[in-house]
C-alpha cells in the first residue's frame, strides 16, 4: 500500500523552532514499509514535516517512534524508539 494522509494526525504544533509530535496509523502497511525512504513524501503536500519531528507509528505488525532525519529530496526517517 502507500502513505495515506488521512491517517496522519499532528498532536501538538510547536512554535516554528520546536519539533512536533505526530501520529500515523496504517492497518495495511508493516513497519518495514513505513520506514522506507520517501514513504512520507506525500505528507509534504498537506502538513509539511520538519527535521526532528517525531512520528508515533502503528503499522500492521507493531508500533515504533520515528524521527524525521531529512526532507530533501525524500522524507527520510530513522527509528527513535523500540518497536513492539
Amino acid at each position: 500500500m502507500a502513505f495515506n494522509k488521512y491517517n496522519l494526525t499532528i498532536n501538538t504544533k510547536g512554535r516554528n523552532s520546536e519539533n512536533r509530535f505526530i501520529n500515523y496509523k496504517s492497518s495495511t502497511d508493516n513497519l518495514a514499509t513505513i520506514k522506507t525512504s520517501g514513504y512520507f513524501n506525500d505528507a509534504q503536500d498537506s502538513s509539511p514535516l520538519k527535521i526532528g519531528d517525531l512520528i508515533a507509528v502503528t503499522g500492521s505488525n507493531g508500533s515504533t517512534t520515528l524521527r524525521v532525519a531529512t526532507i530533501s529530496p525524500n522524507v527520510v526517517t530513522d527509528e527513535f524508539g523500540i518497536a513492539s
